[in-house]
C-alpha cells in the first residue's frame, strides 16, 4: 500500500505539492498523468526516497519513507527519462 497524507513539497517560492493526498492499495494498477508542471516527477521522487517532502508523511507498505529510506529504495525501481542534479 502506498499512503500519501497532506504532502508538500515547495521550492523556493513555488509549490510542486500542495496538501496533496494519495492511497493506492496493495495489488492495484495505477496510473500518474497530468499535464507538465503538476506534479508527477516530484512525487514520484518523493515516493522513490531521492527527494524529501517539505512536509507531511509518506508512507510505502507500514514504511515511512523520510525514516526508511534504504528500505524503501530496496522496494522500488524508478528509471527516470533524464537523471540530473537540481540545486
Amino acid at each position: 500500500m502506498i499512503n500519501v497524507a497532506h504532502v508538500w513539497k515547495r521550492y523556493r517560492n513555488v509549490n510542486a505539492l500542495s496538501d496533496f493526498n494519495l492511497e493506492i492499495p496493495r495489488g492495484s494498477i495505477f496510473g500518474l498523468i497530468g499535464p507538465n508542471g503538476a506534479g508527477k516527477t516530484t512525487l514520484i521522487r518523493i515516493l522513490a526516497a531521492l527527494l524529501p517532502a517539505s512536509s507531511g508523511p509518506v508512507w510505502i507498505d507500514n514504511q515511512e519513507v523520510s525514516k526508511s529510506p534504504a528500505i524503501i529504495q530496496r522496494k522500488i525501481g524508478y528509471m527516470p527519462d533524464f537523471f540530473g542534479v537540481y540545486p
